[in-house]
C-alpha cells in the first residue's frame, strides 16, 4: 500500500499549523505501521515512528 497520504499529512502538518496559527496534534500512521504497532512491534525499531515530523511521544505514552 502506498504511504504517500500519511507522509504528506505528517510532513505538512507543521506547515499547515503555522499557516493557520493553530495546533492540530494529529497522529498519522500508514496501515503497515498501525498493524505492526497493534501486533506489539516496537514503535522505533519496527514501526519507524522516529522518522515522523509530528512528535508521537504523547500518543505512545497514552497508548
Amino acid at each position: 500500500m502506498c504511504p504517500n497520504c500519511q507522509v504528506q499529512y505528517d510532513r505538512y502538518q507543521p506547515v499547515i499549523e503555522k499557516e493557520f496559527g493553530e495546533k492540530y496534534d494529529m497522529v498519522h500512521m500508514n496501515i503497515a505501521q498501525f498493524t505492526a504497532l497493534a501486533l506489539g512491534g516496537d514503535p522505533l525499531k519496527v514501526c519507524g515512528f522516529q522518522t515522523h515530523s509530528v512528535d508521537l511521544t504523547d500518543f505512545l505514552e497514552t497508548l
